[in-house]
């Protein structure tokens, strides 16, 4: 029989919670439909935000990933270094110094261009290149044609920039200026390399493809033109691991000094790596900026469609502020000398004819706080005052007219839904509170 009646009563909550939370979730479904169009804008403008973060940080991600594989696979060099001349003999005390791994000496010239039916003025520079087409650093990764053929001082691969600027492609000709002499030359490739991904001519803030070129030349071809048989004027270098980039600098610009060293450089500073770098932070920063913007659009407008629902829904508000201020009047009737309604605002009341503030103090569903718990075991019943708070007709032990008839007087948790639990308790506690 108690088992059967316990059974009902748990049936019946359960039917009173799942018809509550139906209700509850109409609501809900109504409200929103009443803001499908402000909600599908603000979900659009958050999918926006973070596809625009998803989709920078990838970006950003590959272009890293895709610069330091080619730097590695082609060999970009970390220590360069310019110099009038020196004799090749020099490379071998270089690669003594502590901490280099690979050194390439090589021959720079810097060039005018001669481009016909081009009248602005064109300079470049030339690097040489091995005379069998290879090179230990800073290696060609052809776009177009072939490398050039050994020992050939007619043949010049240039960078991609520059032949799209002015649309040369493999077969095509141009002439330089080099050492006061003019020379045709032979366009057989097409190439970019890690030292020249940015071609930059020196002291400038931007790249100008039409303006300034990039070319590779063998080099004996390239020294003789230049005057530096068995000499260079450049050499860049590798590290070895945990190798000190300042140390080997000072000891490079010390054994460069005598032969016009121009000063000795780490890969940061290299200038189209430099210029690249920025041109990732600059990236990396809109990459975070344009989703903050997005989401704090959607912050703004999410801010507008709460503030609009809530101002649909005084009624719910008026039902709540009269609520309270029934309880607030049982209280009264029921002895009490102060009510402090649950608001975020402070109120204290002595006396029933001043509830009427309540209208005025409460107008928006955030000055109201509003819970519901059953805390459980917090003011547990006995009759000893050394083990709980009440005793077994509630009352709070050393005091005559405090009474506490919530979960809290359970001497452990129950491990189902207390609500009909407390209102027999109470009912049952209603007669020592009446005596």
């Amino acid at each position: 029989m108690v088992l059967s009646l316990c059974l009902c009563v748990s049936l019946f909550l359960y039917a009173v919670f799942r018809s509550m939370m139906k209700a509850i979730n109409r609501k809900i479904l109504r409200n929103f439909w009443g803001m499908k169009g402000q909600a599908f804008a603000i979900a659009l403008v958050i999918a926006s935000g973070v596809a625009t973060f998803i989709m920078s940080v990838s970006t950003m991600q590959s272009l890293k990933l895709t610069q330091s594989v080619f730097y590695r696979d082609y060999h970009f060099s970390e220590v360069f270094s310019s110099l009038k001349r020196a004799p090749e003999g020099l490379r071998l005390r270089i690669e003594e110094v502590p901490g280099v791994d690979r050194v390439e000496t090589r021959v720079v010239a810097a060039v005018n261009i001669v481009i016909e039916g081009f009248s602005d003025p064109v300079t470049g520079h030339i690097y040489s290149v091995s005379d069998y087409g290879g090179s230990i650093l800073n290696n060609l990764f052809l776009r177009q044609g072939r490398l050039i053929e050994p020992f050939r001082d007619d043949e010049v691969v240039i960078g991609e920039a520059f032949a799209g600027a002015h649309g040369f492609k493999p077969g095509d000709t141009l002439s330089v200026i080099v050492n006061g002499r003019k020379k045709s030359l032979s366009i057989v490739g097409v190439a970019l390399s890690p030292e020249h991904i940015y071609q930059m001519p020196p002291g400038a803030m931007f790249p100008d493809f039409q303006r300034y070129g990039v070319m590779w030349m063998g080099r004996t071809p390239l020294a003789t033109a230049y005057d530096m048989e068995g000499a260079f004027n450049d050499v860049t270098m590798t590290l070895s691991d945990g190798a000190s980039l300042n140390d080997v600098i000072d000891r490079v610009d010390e054994l460069l000094r005598p032969y016009g060293g121009l000063g000795t450089y780490g890969r940061k500073d290299q200038l189209s790596h430099r210029y690249l770098s920025e041109e990732f932070k600059g990236l990396e920063q809109m990459a975070t900026m344009f989703p903050i913007i997005f989401l704090g659009v959607a912050a703004f407008l999410l801010n507008v469609a709460i503030n609009r629902l809530v101002s649909t829904q005084r009624e719910e508000i008026a039902a709540l502020k009269k609520g309270l201020k029934h309880l607030a009047r049982i209280f009264f009737s029921g002895g009490a000398t102060k009510v402090i309604p649950a608001s975020f605002k402070v109120m204290e009341f002595t006396n029933e004819s001043d509830l009427d503030l309540i209208d005025d103090m409460i107008q928006r569903p955030d000055d109201l706080l509003l819970g519901s718990a059953h805390p459980q075991g917090g003011n547990r019943i006995s009759d000893d005052p050394g083990q709980g708070v009440v005793s077994n007709e509630f009352r709070v032990h050393g005091y005559e007219n405090l009474y506490v008839t919530d979960a809290s007087v359970f001497p452990t948790n129950l491990w189902a839904n207390c609500q009909a639990t407390v209102m027999a308790i109470s009912h049952y506690a209603s007669r020592f509170v009446a005596t």
